[in-house]
């Protein structure tokens, strides 16, 4: 089965997977679930320093941070079927298979949040079809710091070092404010000229930026620093998906 829960915590597989593979790097993941309980959508995994993703319908986001390991580079290509092990606040290890060479590569991260709590809709369902492709990692990271003031809807990311910004509105006033550093994560500059209006899909953990609603191209996300449990919800307790494009990319 394809989703599974699993009673091992992050250090035993962690330690596992590195008895099996000679070489890992930091990485992300993101597990993506829609808004009914069957409604899996997909996964993808980010690694820069190896220079490779892992994609199964989702074009931008991470959840866990973690490692990828693996033995061959040359083996992370082509089409790759894919496991889900987890244990709500504690794992998640996604096993990858080449359908002509075996397990490619696993990537393990810890869940100190809990982020993948509904993925219990998902467990034991053999009928989800996890399924993803390999392919080079182009896309670069820049600093950024986003904020708002109390008692205001209007946040502001800023991207200081590309001289942008992008600006969109809260459906209801942020009670203490934000201004928490971060990482803004592009594929291009061009993706963002002046003028470019985008969706957004807030959350307490990261705000990803879309041209439109189910979109596969994402325009690009912000993810805030964490450095102790509280910086896990360091956006406050909204969530919400724009009803329109009402994000505006600028110049700063």
């Amino acid at each position: 089965m394809p989703v599974i829960r699993t009673t091992k915590t992050f250090r035993e597989l962690r330690n596992q997977a590195e008895d099996d593979f000679k070489i890992h790097h930091p990485a992300v993941a993101l597990v993506y679930h829609g808004g009914a309980a069957v409604d899996f959508i997909g996964i993808r995994i980010e690694c820069s320093k190896a220079g490779k993703e892992f994609v199964s319908n989702i074009a931008f986001g991470r959840d866990p941070e973690g490692e990828l390991y693996y033995n061959d580079i040359k083996a992370l290509s082509g089409l790759g079927k894919y496991e889900i092990q987890f244990q709500v606040g504690q794992v998640l290890q996604i096993v990858i298979r080449n359908p002509n060479q075996g397990i490619v590569a696993t990537f393990v991260g810890p869940d100190p949040a809990s982020a993948i709590g509904w993925l219990t809709f998902d467990a034991d369902h053999p009928e989800v079809p996890l399924v993803g492709n390999w392919g080079d990692y182009n896309a670069f990271d820049v600093a950024s710091v986003i904020s708002c003031n109390p008692g205001s809807t209007d946040v502001t990311v800023s991207l200081a070092s590309l001289s942008k910004k992008v600006t969109f509105k809260l459906p209801r006033a942020s009670v203490k404010g934000m201004n928490h550093m971060g990482t803004t994560t592009i594929k291009s500059i061009d993706d963002i000229s002046n003028g470019t209006r985008s969706m957004v899909d807030f959350d307490a953990d990261r705000v990803l930026f879309y041209p439109q609603v189910g979109s596969k191209v994402m325009t690009g996300y912000f993810i805030p620093a964490v450095q102790d449990k509280a910086d896990l919800v360091a956006l406050g307790q909204q969530a919400f998906i724009s009803s329109g494009p009402n994000a505006v990319w600028q110049a700063a």
